[in-house]
């Protein structure tokens, strides 16, 4: 029950549905999806969301609770070794990985870690992909969010997808596609 305090009404939810945040993504997509198998792995700041359809449908999903942010955080921790008083926010972290080094204090730190970080996230997608949709090989797979960027050099290693257009704002995309789509049924 929620109160809302301007007024006195009394909201009473008998339902809640939680679906996969990459859902949004999926209907950014605008191509026919009839005959179709796509897992989309939509790799976020803070999650992972993979999501199966099957013929356009939803079917299955599983969520990662690790993301991009989580990647930035460990290659900044790696690269504050040794530079004393060194804070690097993300934006910081990727412009020194486009540079492929970081010059503090007239030393050089060609940043050899930071592949081994990311193959190491790409190796836990991958492998929850492996547990939770065995059939993976079967689908056409592909990737959406920022951190699709981000480790799809990883990530094509093991796998065969195509990255979605827009795929940072894939999102918010294709849930305004639904907005509009249900906006003119009605």
């Amino acid at each position: 029950c929620i109160r809302d305090r301007s007024k006195d009404i009394i909201y009473n939810i008998n339902s809640v549905k939680v679906f996969p945040e990459c859902l949004g993504a999926f209907y950014s997509i605008n191509e026919d999806m009839e005959g179709r198998d796509i897992l989309l792995i939509d790799i976020g700041g803070g999650t992972v969301n993979i999501a199966l359809f099957i013929d356009g449908e939803y079917e299955d999903s599983t969520t990662l609770d690790f993301g991009t942010i989580d990647i930035l955080r460990k290659i900044s921790d790696k690269a504050k070794k040794g530079k004393e008083e060194a804070t690097f926010s993300s934006e910081d972290i990727i412009k020194y990985m486009k540079r492929g080094k970081i010059v503090w204090d007239g030393k050089v730190d060609n940043m050899e870690y930071v592949n081994g970080i990311l193959n190491d996230f790409a190796d836990k997608i991958i492998n929850q992909i492996k547990g939770k949709f065995p059939l993976y090989k079967a689908y056409e797979i592909m990737l959406s969010g920022g951190g699709a960027d981000l480790l799809q050099d990883q990530l094509s290693s093991n796998l065969s997808f195509n990255v979605i257009p827009n795929n940072v704002f894939a999102n918010a995309i294709g849930f305004y596609n639904v907005a509009m789509g249900a906006d003119m049924d009605e």
